[in-house]
C-alpha cells in the first residue's frame, strides 16, 4: 500500500481543520443567534442535484482525510500484516527441539534440581495450633 506524504495529508485535512471541522458545504450559512454568534437561518437556494453533489464531494474529501489519518505510521488502527510462512526445514527444526524438550521433561532430568520437601517439627506445629485456637477463641468472644 502507498504511503501518503504529510504535506498531501496536510492539504487532504487543512479545509476541516481551518473550519473547525465545519462543513464546506454549510461554511456560508449563517446561523440563529447562539449558535456561533450568527443573526438569523439563511439556507442558499440551490436544486437538490446541486446539494446532493455538493454532499458526494463533500463525502468523498472526507473519505480521502480518513484514508490519509488511517495510513499513518504508528496509529492504533491495525493494518493489513503479511502471514510469515516457515520452510518445511524450519518447522522440522522446530518440531525436533520441542520433542526433545518433552523428552527431557518425561524422562525426568530435572531430578537433581527438585528442592526437598519441607517439614515441620511437631513443637513448631504444636505452637500455630495453639496461636489458632487462640484466635478462635478471640472472635467467639468478640461475638458474645
Amino acid at each position: 500500500m502507498a504511503s501518503v506524504s504529510a504535506r498531501s495529508k496536510q492539504r487532504l485535512l487543512s479545509p476541516v481543520l481551518q473550519e473547525g471541522g465545519r462543513s464546506a458545504l454549510f461554511r456560508d450559512w449563517v446561523l440563529p443567534r447562539g449558535i456561533e454568534g450568527g443573526i438569523s437561518a439563511t439556507i442558499p437556494r440551490m436544486s437538490i442535484e446541486e446539494i446532493v453533489k455538493q454532499l458526494q464531494a463533500e463525502r468523498d474529501r472526507l473519505d480521502a482525510a480518513i484514508k490519509a489519518l488511517t495510513t499513518v505510521p504508528g496509529s492504533n488502527t491495525p493494518q493489513s500484516k503479511r502471514k510469515r510462512t516457515l520452510s518445511a526445514s524450519a518447522r522440522r527444526k522446530i518440531s525436533l527441539a520441542q520433542k526433545a524438550r518433552w523428552a527431557k521433561r518425561a524422562s525426568g532430568g530435572q531430578a537433581g534440581t527438585a528442592r526437598p520437601k519441607r517439614t515441620m517439627s511437631a513443637s513448631a506445629r504444636r505452637k500455630i495450633a495453639a496461636a489458632q485456637r487462640a484466635r478462635w477463641a478471640k472472635v467467639k468472644k468478640q461475638a458474645k
